[in-house]
């Protein structure tokens, strides 16, 4: 719709040189709207990225990677500077309902090996999708759950000796997951 109106390009800069793009990047940006998805212009403060058919400007965010130990005991954790919450219970297999929340998981606790490390997904992380037995690389997945990059960026996982046991809000590891011979589980919920 943009390249239809007459005097995009001013338009556009209108629009980005608030966000200390400079006048050279306008070509660039523009560019964007004919690219393909992930292509990205960025300033000293802010990106504007191609995500399907839409452009996105966004904050550059300079946050700390926070990687979090969690220990059995805990039960309560912050995380995200303190916008998110990780709560931890065991319980008996025979006492969990069926959910279809994403915001929870039911992990096998006998495959468990405290302590746990709950940190942001990095490239080249995979995983085995629950209902799957071949591996998957997280970005992959992320992409198939159509998050554009600053949703990917906001991606926390769960894991224990280098295997990553949940992508938080999304989906556990099959290795991970509730079996017959389970006696209890580790409820994982984030909110």
């Amino acid at each position: 719709k943009l390249l239809k109106q007459p005097g995009y390009a001013t338009i556009l800069f209108e629009i980005i040189k608030d966000y200390n793009f400079l006048p050279q990047q306008l070509a660039d940006v523009i560019h964007l709207l004919k690219s393909e998805t992930g292509k990205q212009v960025r300033s000293s403060t802010h990106i504007v990225f191609k995500n399907r058919n839409w452009l996105i400007l966004a904050s550059i965010n300079t946050e700390f990677a926070e990687n979090i130990l969690i220990e059995q005991a805990d039960e309560d954790i912050a995380f995200d500077n303190n916008s998110s919450r990780l709560k931890l219970r065991i319980t008996d297999a025979n006492t969990n309902p069926v959910t279809l929340n994403n915001f929870e998981a039911y992990i096998d606790l006998k495959q468990v090996a405290f302590p746990l490390l709950l940190r942001k997904w990095k490239v080249g992380d995979y995983f085995y999708p629950l209902g799957m037995t071949k591996k998957k690389k997280v970005n992959r997945f992320l992409i198939d759950q159509k998050l554009s990059m600053t949703q990917k960026e906001k991606v926390y996982v769960i894991e224990m000796n280098k295997k990553i046991i949940w992508i938080v809000g999304y989906r556990i590891d099959e290795r991970f997951k509730i079996t017959s011979s389970t006696k209890q589980t580790l409820k994982l919920s984030v909110s």
